[in-house]
């Protein structure tokens, strides 16, 4: 019968239709039961745009309605990530002719599938839609409740059954008015909201006069449990854009229409206007609303424009992990610049080369993280982002798209690094990502782990701030292995973005349900299996394409090698051969990449940009395409699968590698003739380099050349040396015939480790990086070795083991060799001898044993935890604090109180230059030790004093106290924190009554004084008064932070470099004996 035709054409047209619904970028999760509930946006094109509109439908044969719903289709495609896209219309149900003159509802529904290639043109697009629509309406007369059942898709109340989409188009104007009936006046009306039955529903009302176009109505109908105004108000904007580029060029290839581009600081300023309170940063105990966070930006901004900073300038950022950066990126967007990136762990000749080639003047840091650079003219002038500025927020500039946005530098073969310059057109693809493929939400947290000199850095931070989300800051330590299994699990974050070698460190199973993005490197199935219980996707994309080119997923639990997925929104990919010519599926070819996010080129290399970023034979003219230099092929899917590399190049850790640099390095160095680098793999299954050198050249001196000129990722795990480098009969080196990399050429001069620490630790770097321990000397660093970054997760892991004691990450990257990591080690151990965070002298932070301390003496409540973050700003200084709460019982006086302090100093450090620190009430005890340590013909070489009131000015409570809750008592045994706030209780009282009866003595020597600023009722009143009791007079430092903030992390960072100008603790230092301990008593504030 014709039903049963009907149905079976509907069952080969929709066979395979994906049950989950289309993945729209949404605004709110879908809920489980809809509402219902809708609102509606609309649009009116006019009739010059309704009149070219009806040229191109008569010159490609197609209705009205074919076009609209080819570029809906088009445009579902590009926001949900799938190429099969189905959307529903209405049919008139009147096709039998004896139910022309019947009143009643017969209106039907059919689903109209498409596949969409971004590859292909409009006009390829057009005539599938026209065989789509046409098929679909000869075979309309079948209910669509019969196509459901027949079909039996998995049914969910959450969503409508094989598409959320409608798509209608009706006749409108004089020719279709409404219908009247004698005796009455009838008119459309609209009671209240539509409501919402689908996701979003099409409308379009046309309105012509015969062949006279008059103008199309556009309206969406959006379910408001999903959608807020402004999403489908940019959708909306964004298919009239798409049906404008359709009319404009049919001939172009559907994935090139482009989206209304937004400028970085255009998004980054949405952001901070519609999420003021919400947090826009965290890093460790730092966290910035957007508010704050846009604040500090535009006081920056204003020093930036003082130093002549303005639209097109590029800016030197120099930050190490931490809230920093982003606060950088934010700055430098505010006046029109660009950001160039610049690690500051990586060598200065690097640093240097990176700086001098961005041509920045200007630049961005903290304390001690600038590197040195040019001299002279030309030189980078730093600007201290921790410093105080008062100006204004700079005007909005006159910026474009296509401005500069940031440099990026990577690795190149001509030995120096290459600078990729990305303008801000792409970003905005970018950020439709994260919402539309990802699923990013107004107060998702997204984890920041990448180094901020890669891209990926730019997809974590727009991934937050594109958003409304909060960007979490991993430290120096938490990048990979269990230390950022915590960070993940604690921050409670719900998107990340790591290397596959990093995602093997983890464990799926015992972190939340998370958005997890693999990119950088291969994803092999077996680990793609373990994750898929997470939200999987993998990614892929270079520098030169502003980060991603196309991404798959969520992965299913499948044994397939994963593919790289299709071109995100506004990037065309061709897969074509050495003659440019594209090659069928499934066969492998170059991948060539154009788009929106296609970079300029290569900052002052136009020979390299000609030679990378080709002319786009494709597209229109003029235009241009990047050739990646991989391989790749369109799988069944039509997804892109990765197979390899044209080149030399290598990803290691999701960092691109050109061996070729490596090279450049060692043929710089002398007796070397010749030398080659490869990828080989390493002994923990990972990738390393590998060099080979011809000549005879001095073991340590090449060493020392490579720690110099080349950062960690690129430093060979071994260096052989060869009589001959094997050639083919071309000439070229036969990679092939290389011998085995040589493991010992790190043994020259081989100092063997001394201790039982040193051999331990010797074990565990020869057990790790598959050497024979003989090859370990004792002067060699991990990295000097072959180690990675990514190794010392495990190294750290069983160091800890091996020894009993806890190995942080950190200080293998701090030490120089294996000597000194076992000195620090068995350093610490001597430091947990005491721990009692209740002591009246403990350590709080392990620095350089041959460094004099600074002691630390605590305010009113008796407690000197407070200091404990002060330690690593100090450059190796070890920090002691001085505790009252230690004391049974308290000494009734200052001058008691003091001298059992000295006491504890000198135990530690029996001679001086001493230098001493104190907070508040703590202030005073401080003043009275140095009193009394010059009294007894000792040198103090430092006192300082935090906004301390003298006796005289001390203000009238009615009873002492400190800030309950500011004292941090997390991780204690209770019994502990019972005890903790009774000795605190008792000292604060005991203190007090000391201080109203003390009268100061006069310090031979000079005093410094750090006053809060915001707050403070008379700076120099505070100045003159201990100005008496001081022989050389008063330093004042002005701080802009209140009284009970100046142990905060960024007032201790900030106090911290005056401490090291003014105080000697290297000069002619004497090794004193550390006590105590410093992990038990770390991360207090108080107020005191």
């Amino acid at each position: 019968s014709a039903a049963h035709r009907q149905l079976d054409y509907w069952a080969t047209t929709l066979a395979g239709v994906p049950d989950t619904p289309l993945p729209l970028p949404t605004d709110r999760p879908r809920p489980a039961r809809p509402t219902f509930e809708g609102d509606a946006t609309a649009v009116h094109l006019d009739a010059e745009f309704h009149t070219r509109l009806r040229t191109v439908t008569r010159a490609h044969d197609v209705t009205t309605f074919m076009l609209l719903h080819a570029v809906l289709a088009a445009l579902l495609a590009r926001r949900s990530g799938r190429s099969d896209i189905v959307v529903g219309t209405a049919v008139a149900g009147r096709s039998d002719p004896r139910l022309s003159a019947l009143v009643g509802m017969f209106v039907g529904t059919v689903a109209l599938r498409t596949p969409v290639d971004p590859a292909a043109t409009v006009t390829d697009l057009l005539r599938r839609v026209r065989a789509a629509d046409l098929g679909a309406l000869a075979h309309a007369d079948v209910p669509f409740e019969q196509v459901v059942e027949r079909m039996a898709p998995h049914r969910d109340s959450a969503h409508h059954p094989l598409f959320q989409v409608m798509l209608t188009h009706r006749p409108g104007g004089a020719e279709n008015p409404v219908p009247q009936l004698p005796g009455m006046h009838i008119r459309d009306t609209e009671l209240g909201t539509p409501p919402a039955l689908f996701d979003l529903s099409w409308e379009i009302v046309e309105d012509h006069t015969g062949d006279e176009a008059h103008g199309l109505d556009l309206r969406v109908v959006y379910a408001t449990d999903l959608f807020d105004a402004t999403t489908v108000e940019t959708l909306l904007a964004e298919y009239v854009a798409l049906l404008d580029a359709a009319l404009a060029t049919p001939g172009r290839p559907v994935g090139a229409a482009e989206v209304t581009p937004r400028t970085l600081r255009e998004i980054l300023a949405g952001t901070a206007v519609a999420h003021p309170r919400a947090i826009a940063v965290q890093a460790g105990s730092v966290a910035w609303t957007y508010a704050e966070l846009d604040a500090r930006a535009g006081r920056i901004a204003s020093e930036l424009v003082a130093r002549g900073v303005g639209r097109g300038d590029l800016v030197a950022v120099a930050v190490p992990r931490g809230a920093y950066w982003p606060l950088a990126v934010w700055a430098v967007t505010r006046v029109g610049a660009a950001w160039v990136s610049v690690d500051v762990h990586q060598p200065p000749a690097r640093s240097a080369a990176i700086l001098g080639d961005s041509g920045a003047t200007v630049g961005l840091t903290v304390p001690h993280a600038a590197p040195a650079g040019r001299s002279g003219r030309g030189a980078v002038e730093w600007i201290d982002m921790t410093g105080s500025y008062a100006g204004s927020p700079p005007p909005e500039p006159q910026q474009t798209v296509d401005d500069l946005a940031y440099v990026i530098y990577t690795s190149g073969t001509t030995g120096t690094p290459k600078g990729v310059t990305v303008p801000h057109r792409g970003i905005t693809a970018l950020v439709d990502v994260h919402r539309r493929r990802l699923g990013i939400f107004p107060g998702d947290r997204v984890l920041q782990a990448a180094s901020t000199t890669f891209d990926a850095a730019v997809l974590e931070l727009l991934g937050a701030h594109a958003h409304g989300g909060t960007l979490v800051i991993a430290d120096d330590e938490s990048f990979a292995g269990p230390a950022l299994q915590r960070l993940l699990i604690e921050s409670r974050v719900d998107h990340f973005c790591l290397t596959p070698t990093v995602l093997a460190t983890l464990d799926p199973d015992t972190l939340p349900p998370a958005t997890v993005m693999a990119g950088g490197e291969t994803l092999h199935p077996a680990l793609a299996r373990r994750w898929s219980r997470h939200r999987l996707f993998n990614g892929y994309g270079p520098t030169e394409l502003t980060v991603m080119v196309s991404c798959a997923g969520p992965l299913t639990d499948t044994p397939a090698k994963p593919a790289v997925g299709l071109p995100v929104p506004g990037t065309t990919g061709y897969v074509l051969d050495a003659r440019l010519h594209p090659v069928s599926r499934g066969t492998v070819g170059e991948l060539y990449v154009t788009g929106a996010g296609l970079a300029r080129g290569y900052h002052r290399r136009t020979g390299l940009t000609a030679t990378r970023f080709v002319a786009d034979p494709f597209g229109k003219p003029g235009g241009r395409m990047y050739r990646t230099g991989d391989l790749v092929r369109v799988g069944a899917t039509g997804e892109f699968e990765h197979v390899g590399r044209v080149d030399d190049q290598v990803q290691i850790h999701g960092i691109r590698t050109e061996p070729a640099e490596v090279d450049a390095v060692l043929l710089a160095a002398e007796d070397v003739d010749a030398a080659v680098t490869v990828a080989v793999p390493a002994a923990d299954g990972n990738i390393c380099l590998a060099s080979y050198v011809q000549g005879r050249p001095d073991p340590d001196r090449l060493r020392r050349r490579l720690a110099t000129h080349l950062p960690r990722h690129l430093r060979p795990a071994t260096v052989t040396v060869v009589d001959a480098l094997p050639l083919q009969p071309s000439g070229k080196v036969d990679r092939a015939a290389l011998p085995a990399p040589d493991p010992s050429w790190s043994a020259a001069n081989h100092v063997p480790p001394s201790g039982p620490t040193a051999r331990t630790v010797a074990a565990v770097y020869a057990q790790h990086l598959g050497i024979p321990v003989g090859a370990v000397s004792a002067d060699r660093g991990f990295f000097d070795l072959g180690g990675s970054s990514l190794g010392t997760v495990a190294v750290a892991g069983e160091l800890s083991e091996a020894l009993g004691r806890t190995v942080p990450v950190g200080w293998l990257f701090d030490a120089r060799s294996v000597d000194e990591l076992a000195r620090r080690i068995d350093c610490d151990a001597t430091a947990t001898a005491n721990p009692d965070p209740l002591a009246v002298l403990v350590p709080l932070g392990a620095g350089d044993p041959d460094v004099r301390p600074l002691f630390c003496v605590h305010p009113i409540s008796g407690l000197a935890w407070c200091y404990a973050g002060l330690a690593a700003h100090l450059d190796g200084v070890p920090v002691y604090g001085l505790q009252a709460v230690g004391l049974d019982p308290i000494p009734g006086s200052i001058s008691e109180l003091a001298a059992h302090y000295v006491d504890r100093i000198r135990a530690v450090q029996p001679d001086g230059p001493y230098h001493l620190l104190g907070w508040s009430a703590g202030g005073t005890i401080t003043h009275e030790i140095a009193v009394q340590l010059r009294a007894a013909g000792h040198r103090v070489a430092l006192l300082a004093l935090l906004d301390t009131f003298p006796a005289e000015l001390v203000p009238d409570v009615p009873e002492p106290a400190y800030g309950e809750s500011e004292i941090d008592t997390t991780g204690l045994p209770d019994a502990l924190v019972a005890r903790v706030r009774e000795r605190a209780d008792t000292a604060a009282v005991t203190v007090e009554t000391a201080l109203r009866q003390h009268v100061p003595g006069v310090h031979d020597g000079e005093i410094h004084l750090f006053t809060a600023e915001s707050e403070h009722r008379g700076p120099a009143a505070l100045a003159a008064a201990w100005n008496r009791h001081a022989t050389d007079g008063v330093v004042e430092h002005p701080l802009p932070f209140a009284h009970s903030d100046l142990t905060t992390p960024d007032a201790l960072r900030r106090i911290a470099p005056a401490l090291m100008q003014h105080g000697q603790f290297h000069s002619n230092c004497h090794q004193f004996t550390p006590a105590g301990r410093s992990s038990s008593v770390i991360g207090t504030r108080e107020t005191p």
